[in-house]
């Protein structure tokens, strides 16, 4: 008669944990290899970054990309173009100044006076043409000044030629009517001494000096009580002394321009999740470019929940594992392999985080198998280094190169393991390891600086002092 195994009972259970129990040492060590194995799990879990292929401007895309949360980005650079478009569209603002027309008067009338009121004698005569030629700045002949001595030139001097070039001046003339021309939208005239403002949307009808001059020039010829000489003469009088009435205020038009700009309001783009971004086949502009940009810029879930499940369970079989070995009678502390175990766990386990987020920055900044093994090689220095201290840390464990390079978080993993065996102080082990970790979380912060910015620099072979740049950077 064959009799039927029953279950597990609860006082077997029972049972089975309190022998356990007496034949393990279950102090304080324990638990804190328990605490200690969570918090692993927990930095197991912390992921840099991945690095997620943009498409940048020009390109074809090779496969769909999907908003994978809502977004909202806005458009500094086409805000800008905005900005500066309206500012450009904006006319251009000229100063009027009358003082000009007097200074003209003023001068004709003095050098009238001065030929006028001259003697005839040939030292007088050559005195006059050499004032004449200063205040002119062109040379003056005898029969240039003989015929501004004319009644008929000098009469139409101050009957025509005066009164013309006022009304001239009046209406504005500029020095060089390029200035002018870009303006399409016409020009602000700003009287300096009003302060009065008037806007003329056609400038077509803005002249410069020489225009005015050869405008002179074609009246002159209608003359007729002058005779050839005479009319040089009454040009080459006037040509010296026209100056320009109107001049473009830089400072004016800027700020009339800036003022306008800030009225223009800034360009947002909205981005809800699963819609898609970018089409495959589809050429890529600059805003769908911003758009990849901002939507990997900030990535979510930087702590992989299965990667933390995972290894806490790993973590608790391993716990349940040393905690059935038995490893001594009751009451007696750790043996020594259970301590050099729990180190080796501890070191190698972090030394594992440290490297891993050392290549995560480097996989971070690069888009090819390539530019990556060139920046491989500053991250496996420190493993061969403290390899080769390693050795010398076996013959001495207690120098001074084996406590600072115990200490340092790129050597310690190996070199602390050599040094454990020989008995070291248990704080020079718990400062090793908080640094050790310490470095390992401060690596992935660095790590997620360098990605934020060599996500933009896709196509770009960085070097090391250009990421030690990206670091520095503010955003």
């Amino acid at each position: 008669m064959t009799t039927r195994n029953s279950p597990l009972r609860i006082n077997e259970l029972s049972r089975i944990t309190r022998t356990l129990f007496r034949q393990h040492h279950h102090g304080v060590g324990l638990f804190v290899l328990i605490a200690t194995l969570f918090v692993l799990s927990f930095l197991a879990g912390l992921q840099p970054p991945m690095q997620f292929r943009v498409f940048m401007a020009g390109e074809v895309a090779d496969s769909d990309v999907v908003a994978h949360r809502s977004l909202t980005v806005e458009d500094t650079e086409a805000a800008k173009i905005k900005r500066n478009q309206v500012a450009m569209l904006q006319p251009t603002v000229f100063d009027l100044s009358v003082t000009e027309i007097a200074a003209l008067r003023q001068k004709i009338f003095g050098m009238l006076k001065l030929i006028n009121g001259q003697e005839t004698s040939p030292e007088a005569q050559d005195a006059l043409r050499a004032s004449l030629a200063e205040k002119l700045a062109t040379p003056v002949s005898s029969d240039l000044l003989a015929q501004w001595m004319s009644p008929e030139v000098q009469e139409y001097v101050l009957s025509t030629g005066l009164p013309w070039f006022e009304d001239r001046l009046r209406e504005g003339v500029v020095g060089d009517v390029r200035l002018a021309l870009p303006s399409k939208n016409g020009i602000i005239v700003r009287d300096v001494d009003t302060k009065a403002e008037t806007l003329r949307p056609d400038v077509s009808d803005i002249r410069d000096v020489p225009a005015v001059l050869a405008a002179f020039t074609q009246k002159l010829r209608s003359a007729e009580k002058l005779t050839p000489q005479g009319r040089r003469a009454v040009l080459v009088l006037f040509s010296p002394l026209i100056m320009p009435t109107l001049t473009l205020n830089r400072e004016a038009t800027q700020a009339l321009g800036n003022a306008v700009a800030q009225t223009v309001e800034p360009v947002y783009y909205h981005i809800q999740k699963g819609e898609v971004v970018v089409y495959q086949g589809e050429r890529v502009t600059r805003e769908k470019q911003l758009k990849l940009q901002s939507l990997y810029q900030k990535q979510e879930g930087l702590i992989h929940s299965r990667t933390v499940a995972g290894t806490f369970v790993f973590s608790l079989i391993l716990t349940l594992g040393l905690f059935m070995a038995p490893s001594g009678k009751p009451g007696t502390p750790l043996r020594k392999k259970d301590f050099l175990f729990i180190s080796l766990l501890l070191f190698v386990f972090g030394g594992y985080l440290l490297y891993s987020a050392m290549f995560a920055a480097v996989g971070s900044a690069v888009d090819s198998i390539q530019d990556a093994q060139q920046l491989q090689t500053p991250i496996t220095i420190p493993i061969i280094l403290a390899l080769l201290v390693m050795i010398s840390v076996v013959n001495d464990p207690n120098s001074q190169m084996a406590f600072w390079f115990s200490m340092i978080p790129f050597t310690s993993p190996v070199v602390m393991m050599a040094r454990i065996p020989y008995g070291i102080p248990t704080w020079e082990i718990v400062l090793s390891l908080v640094l050790l970790y310490a470095a390992f979380v401060g690596m992935v912060w660095l790590s997620a600086k360098i990605y934020r910015v060599g996500i933009f620099m896709y196509g770009k072979k960085p070097t090391l002092r250009e990421m030690f740049r990206w670091i520095r950077y503010k955003y």
